[in-house]
């Protein structure tokens, strides 16, 4: 999360008054949220061993947790079809250090009448919350496939991310 990154760099630079402005904001932000609390709630049940109150608890961080897991994407640029599945990976994420894991798999058909092949690629990622990522580079994985006509090569990968 980007407040606790720049509390840490105020504690390192001995900026404490900044450090407990973002701590406070930090702490606000976090009380307001519902996932995070019932997390902690359920991290402080197992911690002091209140097994009777972990079932409950767990059952509501799972109820919070964004019922959309999965999602898919298409476009079409210059004869190739980019389709994009994503799928939420719970038992890779955490959330009470607030890290989501998603899996994705790409498949490109080669609608043109012309031999193409991935030199780079940009992948523009929006979560529910409009914080937008972008990854770009050469290749996917690193790898450049080609296709040939009609061809539908896949390539499967993961990414992790902060809410």
């Amino acid at each position: 999360m980007e407040l606790e990154a720049a509390m840490a760099h105020a504690v390192a630079n001995e900026d404490f008054g900044k450090a407990a402005q973002l701590r406070d904001e930090l702490k606000t932000l976090r009380a307001s949220d519902s996932l995070h609390v019932a997390q902690q709630a359920l991290d402080d049940a197992i911690a002091e061993e209140r097994y009777e109150d972990c079932a409950r608890l767990r059952d509501e961080v799972h109820e919070l947790i964004p019922k959309r897991t999965k999602s898919s994407s298409t476009k079409v640029t210059q004869g190739v079809r980019v389709d994009i599945r994503s799928r939420y990976v719970r038992e890779r994420s955490d959330v009470a250090k607030d890290e989501y894991l998603f899996s994705y798999k790409v498949t490109f058909t080669n609608e043109s009448s012309t031999v193409v092949q991935l030199i780079n690629r940009k992948w523009v990622i929006e979560d529910d919350n409009e914080h937008v990522e972008t990854v770009e580079g050469p290749g996917v994985i690193g790898q450049q496939p080609g296709a040939g006509l009609s061809q539908s090569p896949r390539t499967a990968s993961a990414i992790a991310t902060r809410h």
